[in-house]
C-alpha cells in the first residue's frame, strides 16, 4: 500500500492511497464520534432555501431568528442568513445525534473507567454553539436568542464537570482541550454575571457566583 499526500507516494505496496481516500473511506463505526458528525452534516448538507411570503409560517420554523433579508444594500444581522443558522442546526444535531448508549461521558458505576475521548466529544459542541454566537449576543437580555443559546451551553459544560467532580478521575489523564472548554464556560460566566450585577438581581448573582466557584 502506498499513501500519498500531494508530496508524492511513499515506497511501500502497490496501491496508492490519498488523503482524500482515507477522508472518505472512512470506517462506519456507530462508535465513532467521527461518524456522529458525519451523519450530522449530512442532515444539515442543504442549505435553507429562501421562502415566498405565502411560505411565512414555513419560514418561520426554517428560521429561528427570522428569514434572511432580501433587501439590497441593508445591514443584515449574520444570525438571520442561512448559513448561519445552518451552523446553528448543525452543532444542535450533533449534539442529538449521539448514540444513546454514549450520551452520558460519565460512568455513575465507579467501577467503569471513564472515557476522556468521549467525554471530551461531549464538550466541544456546547464550546462550538458559544464561540457561534458570542459575537452577536447581547448578553444577560431575555430577548436575546444567542444570550440563551451561550447559557444553555455554558450549563450544559458545567454538568459535565458536575459530574466529573463526583469521581475519583484524574483529570491528568483528560485531553488538554478539556482545560479550554472550561475556560470558555468560565469566561462566559463573568459576562452573566457582570450583567446581573449591573441589573441588582441579586438571586442569579449568588446562583452564577457559585457556578464559577466549581469552574475554578
Amino acid at each position: 500500500m502506498r499513501y500519498t499526500d500531494g508530496a508524492g507516494p511513499t515506497a511501500m505496496g502497490s496501491s496508492t492511497y490519498t488523503a482524500s481516500n482515507l477522508y472518505d473511506n472512512h470506517e462506519s463505526n456507530a462508535q465513532d464520534p467521527y461518524n456522529w458528525g458525519q451523519q450530522a452534516a449530512q442532515q444539515q448538507r442543504s442549505p435553507p432555501q429562501s421562502h415566498p411570503p405565502a411560505a411565512a409560517a414555513t419560514a418561520g420554523a426554517a428560521y429561528p431568528y427570522g428569514a434572511p433579508s432580501s433587501t439590497a444594500g441593508s445591514k443584515i444581522d449574520p444570525r438571520e442568513t442561512a448559513e448561519f443558522q445552518l451552523l446553528d442546526n448543525l452543532i444542535r444535531t450533533f449534539i442529538s445525534s449521539i448514540p444513546r448508549d454514549y450520551r452520558d461521558p460519565v460512568p455513575s458505576d465507579l467501577a467503569v473507567k471513564l472515557d476522556p475521548v468521549l467525554y471530551t466529544a461531549h464538550l466541544l459542541p456546547h464550546v462550538a454553539m458559544i464561540l457561534l454566537h458570542d459575537p452577536h449576543a447581547d448578553i444577560g437580555s431575555p430577548n436575546c436568542l444567542s444570550s440563551s443559546r451561550i447559557l444553555a451551553a455554558t450549563r450544559s459544560i458545567l454538568e459535565l464537570i458536575y459530574k466529573l467532580c463526583g469521581t475519583t478521575y484524574d483529570l491528568i489523564y483528560l485531553d488538554h482541550s478539556c482545560s479550554f472548554c472550561w475556560f470558555v464556560a468560565g469566561a462566559s460566566l463573568i459576562r452573566f454575571l457582570k450583567a446581573k450585577m449591573r441589573i441588582g438581581d441579586e438571586a442569579e448573582v449568588a446562583r452564577i457566583t457559585q457556578e464559577l466557584g466549581v469552574v475554578r
